[in-house]
């Protein structure tokens, strides 16, 4: 009995370790699937990550503004891979999601970008189709007219600057991707400004010649036939400037020697008959050759006795003295008059020149001419002046403002004209609430006024002259400050 319990007992043992053992081996299994599954899953899921970043990679999306394209050759791809991505592993899952919901937000972006684009694709055509009108309705009407036609253009290009300045701040990547819209639309700007320069003139008149540019620009679609043609204006102004230089010089060197003769011919004074003396041993002294052609005092006297005889005048030396004088060539008023016609040269060549004129400031202290302060600026302030003028527009990233505003209006050719454009664009930044815009241009416009004090301040010709700062050469020109800003 003990034996056959004890016999009962192994076999049961036997059993139960059996059973153990399969259980053991079936959980195994079990996690070796389980492993080999999720190698699986890892396994496509890498390939799966893989096709996704070739098809980004051959095809990149970031780049297409064209919404169709990308879908053609990015997203419909993409969603074709929507089932096999479902069995992958989760990683692989949420790549995929976030690869599908940057294309969309890149869609949306293109979506806006294009509806500005059609925008400022019509506002150009309203500017050049403003632009076409003008040169033909002012030959149809008067000048009122179209000076009242002008004010709608301010419209027109500020609706264009809105779209432009909205497209640059939030698309800047799309914009650049296309070189030729880019600078279409900066040309645009330009084209205005060249428009509104060459009409704001006394007659609002838009020349053949200033019209052909701004057609050609258009064509092109760029600035550069404005450029050039602005460029050459301003050849013809530096060879127009060396004409006039020429022509002061030669005229001042006229007035020299008619002003030299004439003080040795005909000195100051009351004493005519020192005067009559005076003149007939000058004559003398000048020899044969200077006395061909001059008025004979002698013969001149004895013809105006006659002709008082035969009138019944009676006339004397003093009275015939001063007739002389007046007629001869080499007279006081000839020499009054040779200056008179040096003076104009001078008045209108600084007309062209920042309001300097050719002639020396030693010429009008010489002469005791009264003077405005541009004609006695000494030559090394002048050289100076006009250096840091050029500073501006040689140094567009420097002073990007000042420049733009130098560039765009023909009239700005001094710091004082500056000073004005610079002053009324600050009015207009304020109205339309561009604080920060307005600061920068007066902090760029204090730096040049410093740079350019400041080389006056050191310059001996201009201390000696007492002149001290550019106000001494421009009253009221002077640092900008935080109440312009109101």
């Amino acid at each position: 009995m003990a034996e056959e319990y004890w016999n009962r007992g192994r076999r049961e043992g036997i059993q139960q370790s059996s059973a153990l053992d399969t259980l053991e081996r079936l959980l195994g299994m079990g996690s070796d699937i389980a492993g080999r599954v999720q190698a699986n899953r890892d396994k496509r899921g890498a390939a799966y990550i893989t096709t996704i970043r070739n098809i980004i990679n051959s095809n990149d999306y970031t780049k297409m503004i064209d919404n169709n394209v990308i879908y053609d050759n990015v997203e419909r791809r993409l969603i074709n891979m929507k089932d096999d991505i479902s069995r992958a592993d989760i990683d692989t899952q949420e790549f995929y999601k976030q690869v599908l919901g940057d294309i969309k937000a890149h869609k949306l972006g293109n979506t806006d970008y294009n509806l500005n684009v059609d925008a400022i694709n019509d506002s150009e055509l309203e500017i050049s189709t403003f632009i076409d009108n003008y040169k033909i309705n002012q030959m149809k009407v008067g000048q009122a007219e179209m000076a009242n036609e002008i004010k709608n253009l301010k419209k027109l290009s500020d609706k264009h600057k809105k779209t432009k300045d909205y497209l640059l701040r939030n698309h800047q990547s799309r914009i650049l991707q296309d070189d030729t819209f880019y600078t279409r639309i900066l040309s645009m700007d330009e084209t205005v400004k060249f428009f509104e320069d060459s009409i704001l003139e006394p007659d609002n008149w838009l020349s053949e010649n200033e019209y052909q540019p701004i057609l050609e620009a258009r064509r092109v679609g760029n600035y550069e036939p404005i450029a050039l043609f602005k460029q050459t204006e301003a050849g013809y102004a530096g060879a127009d400037k060396k004409i006039r230089e020429s022509t002061i010089e030669g005229l001042e060197k006229e007035y020299y020697i008619l002003k030299s003769i004439s003080d040795d011919l005909f000195p100051s004074t009351t004493d005519v008959s020192y005067a009559i003396s005076n003149y007939q041993q000058k004559i003398l002294e000048k020899g044969d050759d200077f006395k061909k052609g001059i008025a004979d005092w002698e013969s001149y006297r004895d013809l105006a006795l006659d002709r008082a005889a035969d009138r019944g005048v009676d006339t004397n030396d003093d009275i015939i003295w001063e007739s002389f004088r007046e007629m001869h060539e080499y007279g006081p008023n000839k020499a009054s008059l040779k200056l008179k016609e040096l003076l104009d040269a001078d008045k209108n060549y600084a007309n062209i020149n920042m309001n300097v004129g050719a002639l020396s400031p030693s010429f009008y202290r010489q002469e005791n001419l009264p003077s405005t302060r541009e004609d006695i600026i000494p030559l090394s302030v002048r050289t100076s002046l006009n250096k840091g003028f050029k500073y501006i527009t040689d140094n567009p990233d420097k002073y990007g403002k000042l420049s733009n505003i130098v560039k765009s209006n023909k009239n700005v050719n001094d710091i004082k004209s500056l000073y004005s454009s610079v002053k009324n664009e600050i009015t207009y930044l304020n109205t339309q609430n561009r604080k920060r815009e307005a600061f920068n241009l007066i902090k760029e416009f204090n730096e040049i006024l410093k740079l350019m004090n400041e080389n006056i301040s050191t310059d001996r010709s201009a201390v000696n002259t007492n002149i001290k700062s550019l106000e001494n050469i421009y009253p009221g020109v002077k640092s900008l400050t935080s109440k312009d800003l109101r």
